[in-house]
């Protein structure tokens, strides 16, 4: 036989405690353990009552403040993971990349909107002049609208969009320079790629344009 000591506390947020002591009826009882025992179950009765009382009032603020700030947050990863979905080449290059340096999506810093987004992983094609930008969540990569990306940093490299009618560099042609120095001269250049097929290889070739700007005058680098 078994002596049971029973005991159910009450309803917190639809979560019982029950307290169940099984003690065999031809062992001696300590009196120690039975105060253990009844001191852990009063314990529990008390707290869960008290926490049932405490939880809207104490929570209710700090819960509120957490959904406020994710739903923000949500909303802010909204703007910028908002896109055409990126695909990649369907063949393989036997010699080249259509992509900046290494072409594996690193970790960098993209200025959409105005607002910088740091630790953003992101790749850049430089054949089709495109950011493209992993979704870490979904794990789906995603083209940016070009026309809302200012700038991005990718392997220590700073790149500013020119677009046709900005002051200082409309006689520039439009798309992604990357920024070398800046200063009372700046160093700019353009990265250009070309896939050339030539059967049975398909190779990338590269090509570096250099500008050298300074009050408003553009001189290329030969």
């Amino acid at each position: 036989m078994f002596l049971i000591i029973y005991g159910e506390c009450g309803d917190m947020q639809s979560l019982k405690f029950i307290f169940v002591t099984l003690v065999p009826a031809d062992c001696m009882i300590k009196p120690l353990s039975i105060f253990i025992n009844l001191f852990l179950f009063f314990f529990f009765v008390n707290y869960s009552s008290k926490a049932q009382t405490m939880l809207p009032d104490s929570t209710s603020g700090f819960i509120g403040k957490a959904y406020t700030e994710y739903t923000a947050a949500v909303q802010e990863q909204m703007e910028l993971f908002n896109g055409r979905e990126h695909v990649d080449y369907f063949y393989k290059f036997d010699k080249g990349s259509p992509y900046f340096l290494a072409g594996n999506f690193t970790k960098g810093d993209v200025t959409y909107l105005n607002k910088t987004y740091k630790d953003v992983s992101l790749t850049y094609d430089v054949v089709k002049d495109e950011v493209a930008i992993l979704h870490s969540n979904i794990l789906k990569r995603l083209i940016p609208d070009k026309l809302k990306l200012d700038a991005f940093t990718i392997n220590g490299h700073h790149f500013i969009k020119l677009s046709p009618g900005i002051t200082n560099y409309k006689s520039l042609p439009g798309g992604y320079y990357d920024l070398l120095y800046n200063d009372k001269i700046s160093l700019l250049a353009k990265r250009t790629k070309k896939i050339v097929d030539l059967t049975p290889e398909t190779r990338v070739y590269s090509k570096d344009l250099f500008y050298i700007s300074k009050n408003n005058l553009h001189v290329p680098c030969r």
